[in-house]
């Protein structure tokens, strides 16, 4: 069985340094904490940017030690096959010039 979500209006707040994914955080409505999935895709949308993300729902459930040495478990989303729109492009900083730095 496949569950499709849709995650509207969600932050890209992480690019996978491999190459293979993203991460996105969404608000939880009336609630001041948010939850974040990990979408695996080679296709990615820019850090920061906006997005409404549809895929394929899967979760996993693993264990962690805290700083205090407690064994906790937590519950990784993720979302597979995706597709994504771009609500709000990033716009890049302007390249700060220092003539001061010798080349």
């Amino acid at each position: 069985m496949t569950i499709r979500i849709k995650l509207e209006n969600a932050a890209v707040s992480l690019l996978n340094a491999t190459g293979t994914g993203y991460k996105v955080e969404v608000k939880v409505p009336g609630q001041d904490w948010g939850r974040s999935f990990t979408v695996w895709a080679s296709d990615r949308p820019p850090l920061g940017a906006s997005v409404n993300v549809t895929g394929e729902l899967s979760w996993k459930m693993r264990e962690y030690k805290n700083q205090q040495g407690e064994v906790k478990q937590t519950v990784d989303m993720n979302i597979n096959n995706p597709t994504y729109e771009i609500l709000t492009p990033v716009t890049p900083e302007p390249i700060q010039q220092n003539d001061q730095v010798p080349f």
